[in-house]
């Protein structure tokens, strides 16, 4: 065995051989452990270099867009890129923001807020858009929101998306013309409050209801869109005026500020910063470098730990787990109007099927048919199916059971059965 002057390692013992020398083995006194192991470090930094290359390039190529559902800044069929792009070319600045302190910074008298996804916002994030100045649009909004920030207005089922006529004598509606309509339906409250509100887009039939309310409360105007087609790019182009409504609903001042909400600022009352938002763009971009050569460090090394082998494992997953976690949610939330709501909702749907009651029928007729089917007072009905919503955890428990009584009362009555409220045909 030939004897290496310096300390020898392991590639050194393991290359060696009896025939090894200074002509078999490359240069005199030279490991040749060593040349491999330069080569190696020469072949990964190229690598490293050439991935940090590309990296960059992408970064710089790569537009910075979303694709979130009515987003102002995604290009998506879902994202409502079109109308910001249409009112920045009328001088209109269009700012997305994400937390109502956010919005609350934001906001002015000389700038439209334009409200979003509601089922995102429990009673505080509410309040503070309600202290907001400002006209308000309010997209498809729920009954807590209108319950808080448009209270002229009141919910009243859905129907097909269509083309329609504004059929209002709202100036700003009227000349935009016949759009795109339909989708969530609203009516005018009863109240002082009513008086100075105006229903457009009403549903087929010149019914009470319609897909847009404009009204005023506490000094500035309130619009409630109950068609958010009006503002996505893929239905834009639908209707002659679909494009001019939105301009006039979010044009009326000198810049936009387009509340898309963080979901995660349902479950806590105070907004802190997240992660993502404390660290620095460069940082993340290093971290994903790292990240892929770490991956391709391990698959270049997990070759001598030979081919994975995989075997199913089954998960069973309850049928009531998503229904209690969104009961979770709601209850760490507060939301007791959004919960006695689907409540409501889903009973007065079931009750509609058994008494054959059209679908378009509104709660107030459902009601009054079961009362009538049932041999109950249509007061304490009309308090259980349509009065204000509870304030606690004990006020729904209450309202819960209210509701179950009514639904056994008119099942026990009714001369032809239907689903019942568990059945895979009654509502979820």
């Amino acid at each position: 065995m030939t004897v290496v002057a310096g300390r020898p390692g392991p590639a050194d013992l393991t290359s060696a051989t009896p025939a090894d020398g200074p002509a078999a083995g490359g240069s005199p006194g030279r490991p040749p452990g060593r040349d491999r192991r330069t080569r190696v470090l020469l072949w990964g930094g190229a690598a490293a270099g050439a991935l940090v290359l590309v990296g960059l390039v992408g970064a710089l190529t790569t537009p910075r867009t979303t694709s979130g559902d009515l987003e102002p800044t995604s290009a998506s069929p879902d994202g409502a890129r079109a109308v910001a792009q249409i009112l920045q070319r009328q001088g209109i600045a269009v700012e997305t923001v994400r937390t109502t302190t956010q919005v609350a910074e934001r906001s002015s008298a000389l700038r439209t807020t334009v409200v979003v996804h509601p089922v995102l916002r429990g009673p505080e994030q509410l309040d503070r858009v309600a202290a907001t100045p400002g006209p308000l649009v309010l997209v498809d909004p729920d009954l807590p929101a209108l319950e808080r920030l448009a209270p002229f207005a009141e919910a009243a089922g859905v129907t097909d998306a269509r083309a329609a006529e504004p059929a209002c004598s709202q100036p700003s509606v009227t000349a935009a013309g016949s759009a795109r309509a339909g989708g969530s339906l609203y009516r005018l409250a009863d109240g002082a409050r009513q008086a100075s509100a105006v229903l457009c887009y009403p549903a087929p039939g010149g019914s009470d209801r319609g897909s847009l309310v404009l009204g005023t409360e506490n000094g500035r105007t309130v619009v409630v869109l109950g068609q958010a087609d009006v503002l996505r790019n893929s239905h834009l182009a639908d209707a002659d005026g679909t494009a001019a409504l939105a301009l006039r609903l979010l044009g009326t001042r000198a810049g936009v500020v387009w509340y898309v909400p963080d979901p995660a600022e349902l479950s806590t009352s105070q907004e802190a910063p997240t992660l993502s938002e404390l660290v620095p763009r460069g940082v993340r971009f290093v971290v994903w470098q790292l990240a892929l050569v770490a991956v391709l460090a391990m698959l270049w090394r997990g070759r001598r730990l030979g081919r994975l082998v995989t075997e199913p494992l089954p998960v069973v997953v309850r049928s009531t787990e998503t229904q209690e976690g969104r009961a979770r949610l709601y209850r760490r939330a507060k939301a007791y109007g959004r919960a006695s709501a689907t409540l409501r909702t889903a009973a007065l749907r079931r009750l509609a099927r058994r008494l054959d009651v059209p679908a378009d029928a509104s709660p107030a007729t459902v009601v009054a048919l079961a009362a009538q089917a049932s041999g109950l007072g249509q007061t304490a009905l009309t308090a259980t199916f349509l009065g204000p919503a509870p304030t606690d955890d004990r006020g729904l428990v209450r309202l819960a059971d209210e509701i179950a009584a009514a639904e056994a009362a008119v099942t026990a009555t009714s001369s032809r059965p239907g689903p019942a409220p568990g059945s895979p045909g009654g509502a979820r």
